[in-house]
């Protein structure tokens, strides 16, 4: 008895990590402290970066946040996504829509303590932060192109909170986050596109079920093209090592572009889908590089 107590406890916690996207929780977390040590600060004194109380608070602010506005995403979108994705919905559902609620309230409110702690302007910004992430899962993300913009921008908020902290960006930081944000946009409508039924059945205005599959495709492309486009902008003050590295994502834009074109139907966009996480995932740890 008391071992299946402890079996299901164990299934809530791992259904909680899938409500969160904890995959997504930790590459921002990578991202944000790649920024910190490589970006906004030079490599040779990672240590004096890491040692700053304070850029910790910035992340996990950013991170108890961010888990907030999935759980309250998901709790919005579950009969939705019992179509789009019926078995890993079904699982997730072994926490109760009551504590669905609290741990979004617990998450944030955590959050916007660890704000607080950095500062009172900290706070009105992971403030604002977390209240546009309710409505965008509330009603903004039911409005066609409102709806993909704001999620592509959300996403890369956190590094404004960096930039915040060390009030200091630079202008290849901002045309990378240009960039990843072209990403991620192309990114949703490509989702969008493979999760089109629920969308239809549930009177989403997403893109793909407001302008059709073909035209989705083309809107996915035409995102894409902005890359190469910032990239140029970028190449003339980036190290050589950065240089490569932009050159090879260049690449996987123009098979990422090619793939989309060659789909045939809503779930071939799937492949277009693994091609931008890995684009994306492989953004953030160049970071590494940037000053390289």
């Amino acid at each position: 008895m008391i071992a299946r107590k402890y079996r299901l406890q164990l299934l809530k916690v791992i259904a909680l990590l899938s409500q969160v996207r904890w995959y997504n929780i930790l590459l921002l977390a990578s991202a944000q402290y790649l920024a910190g040590v490589f970006v906004m600060n030079k490599p040779r004194d990672w240590w004096q970066t890491i040692s700053d109380k304070h850029l910790h608070y910035v992340v996990f602010a950013s991170l108890f946040v961010i888990a907030g506005g999935f759980i309250i995403n998901n709790f919005y979108d579950q009969e939705k996504d019992l179509v789009n994705r019926p078995k890993q919905t079904l699982f997730e559902k072994i926490i109760s829509r009551n504590s669905q609620l609290n741990f979004y309230l617990i998450f944030t409110l955590i959050g916007l303590l660890l704000a607080f702690a950095v500062s009172f302007k900290a706070l009105l910004f992971f403030s604002g932060y977390a209240f546009g992430l309710w409505l965008y899962s509330h009603k903004l993300k039911k409005i066609a192109w409102l709806g993909n913009v704001v999620a592509a921008f959300f996403a890369v908020i956190p590094f404004f909170g960096i930039f915040y902290y060390y009030d200091q960006p630079t202008l290849n930081f901002v045309l990378y986050i240009g960039m990843m944000v072209v990403a991620v946009f192309a990114k949703d409508v490509a989702k969008d596109t493979v999760a089109q039924k629920g969308d239809l059945i549930y009177g989403y205005a997403t893109l793909p079920a407001l302008y059709g599959f073909k035209s989705a495709r083309w809107i996915i492309v035409a995102a894409l093209l902005l890359v190469p486009v910032l990239t140029g902008l970028m190449l003339p003050r980036v190290a050589q090592a950065m240089y490569t590295l932009l050159i090879v994502a260049n690449s996987l834009v123009v098979i990422t572009i090619v793939q989309t074109l060659a789909a045939k139907r809503p779930q071939d966009v799937s492949r277009t889908l693994v091609l931008l996480k890995f684009i994306i995932v492989g953004g953030v740890f160049s970071l590494a590089f940037f000053q390289q």
